[in-house]
């Protein structure tokens, strides 16, 4: 039956309103729940931020660390066992801290000769010592006790490592400033013992220093009379003097701008001395160890190399012998500590343990490369003899080295060249005559013949045959450098440092001259 259309319109239009208001129903009841989850998140968030801004801060280990604020909490509460030890573990690691401070905050002197400053600044910094300044003949230094220990066992080039004790930046005016000066250094009563004995050294140049202190030596006693006077009033005993190995080797250098109060670790024998020579009585014509090992480094020598090694004038071995001991990593410390007593005699009583440390350490990294060759030939058998002496020293301290050192009795012209073989660096180092014959009374007196070689003028002809026939590097220390005109390779570098003969208008002051030939750089061949 049709329905008519507007009866069937009015239908359709009830049916569509009923289903929007299900739909409106529906919608209803979500939009309660949303607005319900938005109040408990709210809730939530305000309960964490009270948990952790008022509960927790009251109740974490930690909470002791941080005092209470005084607007809220005007009396601190009572402190629990947790609390307790929280701060006793908080005063450990600040008691830590202040020892590390404490061995961080020695200052540093190290020494050395003219024209090898920038060799022991290097040396130093491959040390890990970060706090490096360099100056004329000398790096400051500053580090740990630890650190210091390192400097004194593993510098070849320093000849003195002194521990600051006090400065002074002004000119001292007299003898009584002096004094005073050297009292505020330290409270001495506390700082020498009655055990432990004393010396004081002065240098200066006599234009830095008041009319009442030119005299080096009498200024050096009224210094350690200072010291010894204020250990006496406050102890009833003066510490003793020692002229050979004291205990406090103290040093007082006077210079322009003021003056410097130092301790000398390496004691009065210094640096320079590795302790193989110690039984030997050397020519004074010989080469210092200390310059015989920056020369070699400014050469190119390093640790762990294989190198084919030739000195063919080798005098007492001091060439030969330092590059042995640089290229299987031996420290000259190792050989004082084991040759000679100045070493730890000197070094401050509380830090002898961090050096026996070091000097074990040291001695677990000596290695010597499988390829290593190292020769010393000459042609006087006096020196020779001393050389041989002073590498059985250094052999009855590190026996590995035993059979990679080879001394013949052999002019410069008999003499072989390196060995060619490959993956071995090829070097020929030496310190020919200089043509300068020493006085009567400076040889030693024991070897007659030591200017029993031929003269200056044959040795360089022979050392440029030698040349002639080498393929590799080479570098030759002479005075005077008109000497080397006649050798056949080309000069590639050339370094000076403090030597030489003293009669000249410097004194020796850069007075000699390391002149490099060839490759002066290893290459890796």
């Amino acid at each position: 039956m049709l329905q008519p259309a507007g009866v069937g319109a009015r239908l359709g239009q009830g049916q569509q309103w009923q289903s929007w208001k299900h739909v409106g129903r529906r919608r209803a009841p979500i939009a309660c729940q949303f607005r319900q989850a938005l109040r408990d998140v709210t809730a939530l968030a305000v309960a964490i931020v009270v948990l952790f801004v008022v509960v927790l801060p009251d109740t974490l280990p930690g909470a002791a660390l941080a005092p209470p604020a005084p607007a809220h909490r005007p009396e601190a509460p009572p402190q629990s066992k947790t609390s307790t030890t929280s701060q006793a573990s908080a005063t450990v690691v600040a008691s830590k801290r202040r020892t590390k401070v404490d061995e961080a905050s020695l200052d540093f002197f190290a020494s050395c000769i003219g024209g090898l400053e920038v060799v022991l600044e290097s040396e130093l910094r491959d040390l890990g010592v970060k706090r490096v300044r360099r100056i004329s003949r000398g790096v400051f230094f500053s580090g740990s006790a630890r650190s210091g220990c390192r400097a004194l066992i593993a510098l070849r080039t320093a000849t003195s490592v002194d521990e600051i004790l006090g400065v002074i930046e002004r000119p001292l005016a007299d003898r009584d400033d002096m004094v005073s000066f050297v009292q505020r250094v330290r409270p001495w009563d506390r700082t020498i013992s009655n055990s432990e004995t004393l010396l004081v050294e002065c240098k200066g140049s006599p234009n830095h220093l008041p009319a009442g202190l030119r005299q080096t030596q009498l200024t050096a006693m009224s210094t350690q009379k200072a010291i010894t006077d204020v250990c006496l009033e406050k102890t009833g005993a003066r510490p003793n003097i020692e002229s050979q190995e004291p205990d406090w080797m103290l040093r007082m250098v006077f210079h322009r701008d003021g003056a410097q109060l130092s301790r000398r670790w390496t004691g009065r024998q210094g640096g320079h001395r590795r302790g193989y020579r110690e039984d030997v009585v050397i020519h004074k014509a010989a080469l210092r160890e200390t310059t015989a090992a920056g020369v070699l480094l400014l050469a190119g020598l390093r640790a762990g190399e294989n190198i084919s090694f030739l000195d063919p004038m080798c005098g007492s071995g001091t060439l030969a012998l330092e590059a042995a001991m640089i290229a299987a990593n031996i420290p000259p410390g190792l050989l004082r500590a084991a040759l000679s007593k100045s070493q730890t005699q000197a070094v401050p009583i509380q830090w002898r343990g961090l050096l026996q440390e070091e000097l074990a350490a040291a001695r677990s990294e000596v290695h010597v490369p499988r390829g290593l060759d190292i020769r010393g030939s000459d042609a006087n058998p006096s020196a020779l003899s001393l050389a041989r002496r002073c590498l059985a020293a250094i052999e009855g301290v590190v026996p590995e080295i035993r059979g990679k050192v080879t001394l013949e009795a052999q002019s410069a012209g008999d003499a072989t060249p390196p060995s060619r073989r490959t993956r071995v660096r090829r070097l020929i180092c030496c310190n020919p005559p200089w043509g300068v014959r020493l006085g009567k009374g400076e040889a030693d007196p024991e070897d007659e013949d030591a200017d029993s070689g031929p003269p200056a003028e044959e040795s360089w002809r022979e050392l440029a045959d030698l040349l002639r026939r080498h393929k590799g590097d080479a570098w030759v220390l002479t005075p005077n450098p008109d000497l080397a005109k006649g050798l056949p390779l080309q000069q590639k570098a050339v370094h000076k440092v403090d030597g030489g003969p003293r009669d000249t208008p410097s004194k020796g002051a850069f007075g000699l001259q390391w002149i490099g030939y060839g490759n002066p750089t290893p290459r890796g061949v």
